[in-house]
């Protein structure tokens, strides 16, 4: 094979049933110079099976079959082993489009650009639920890191999920950027995905829909989690923590004050949804206890991350209840926000 342009990274986990046509898809692919880098995480379903079945069909599918550590442990192995000039993500149970990496590879070439980024169909029972165009063609120069969070995260024009994007393996590897480990914090795509930005000089949308991602039955996505707090603001903790040793000191002002009231919001939708409300009182009351909690709820207060204005007013309420550690009137206002 030539020289690889794109390394896609595929942790498999239990994905007998979906496995097959994800890496049917990513075989087919357009883009003939791509690896396929496979790795079994342990799975205790035939997975194992079917993957060495398909690697023996395709010189393009690298297969590692090992125990069990995580998404993020897995992707970072993947990278390790990636050649391709840009590497890219697909998750074992989706099914990019035949020329997904083909059209992203080119326009990251043709713009110099450290990461683009497609639109992607949300399929549900077989039907796309999300009809319209959340991404306009753009070239965008990241000239202030945290100007780009809030015009492009917060906006979620860039979002915490990697399948929709390819990244120069050039910047990963020369800076040491790294997935989170879900054992430890939440969000381990998203560490990633914000952690690479004051790396980046470029990034390039494009309006294609190229990615479809599959919405499963008992996604943990999709469901209340009463951990998972803890781990979120050990997220954070992790981000100030890297912001530190790099010596990025404010990259990430933006983004964690900003990611405090999703955090909160995130949280109680979830608890609401599922009728969690002692288990909602709870995440409260670990808020209130967490120092960095405490630092970035007194930039809300101050900054105006979100350019809605209801949103900054309620911001700055919240900001201002958190640090008086108001616990019942913060789990009163978030359920007045729920149901308004």
């Amino acid at each position: 094979m030539s020289e690889i342009k794109v390394s896609v990274i595929v942790p498999v986990y239990n994905a007998e049933k979906y496995i097959e046509q994800t890496l049917q898809a990513l075989i087919k692919q357009t883009l003939k110079e791509i690896e396929i880098i496979v790795i079994n995480d342990g799975s205790t379903d035939h997975s194992d099976a079917i993957i060495k079945k398909i690697a023996k069909q395709s010189d393009k599918v690298i297969y590692v079959n090992r125990e069990n550590r995580g998404v993020g442990p897995t992707r970072n192995e993947g990278m390790a082993m990636a050649k391709g000039e840009y590497i890219g993500f697909c998750d074992s149970d989706d099914i990019p489009n035949k020329n997904m990496y083909e059209k992203m590879y080119k326009a990251a070439k043709e713009e110099d650009a450290d990461v683009a980024v497609c639109d992607e169909n949300i399929i549900k029972n077989n039907i796309v639920t999300n009809r319209n165009h959340k991404k306009l063609k753009e070239t965008v120069y990241i000239k202030d890191i945290n100007s780009f969070f809030e015009d492009y995260y917060f906006t979620k024009k860039y979002e915490n999920h990697v399948w929709d994007k390819i990244f120069k393996r050039d910047i990963i590897i020369k800076n040491n950027i790294k997935f989170g480990d879900l054992k430890r914090i939440t969000g381990e795509d998203t560490f990633f995905s914000i952690t690479i930005i004051p790396y980046c000089k470029k990034i390039i949308f494009l309006e294609d829909k190229l990615y479809n991602y599959m919405v499963r039955p008992n996604s943990i996505m999709n469901t209340y989690n009463p951990q998972k707090m803890e781990k979120t603001i050990r997220f954070m903790e992790e981000v100030k923590k890297f912001e530190e040793e790099r010596k990025l000191e404010g990259n990430f002002l933006y983004f964690l004050t900003g990611y405090l009231y999703n955090l909160a919001i995130a949280s109680s939708k979830e608890a609401i949804k599922n009728n969690a409300f002692k288990e909602m009182k709870n995440d409260i009351e670990i808020m209130l206890n967490s120092l960095i909690v405490s630092e970035y709820a007194n930039q809300l207060i101050k900054i105006n991350v979100f350019k809605e204005r209801k949103k900054q007013l309620f911001c700055k309420l919240l900001g201002k209840l958190i640090v008086k550690k108001k616990k019942k009137s913060i789990y009163t206002l978030l359920r007045i926000k729920y149901y308004i």
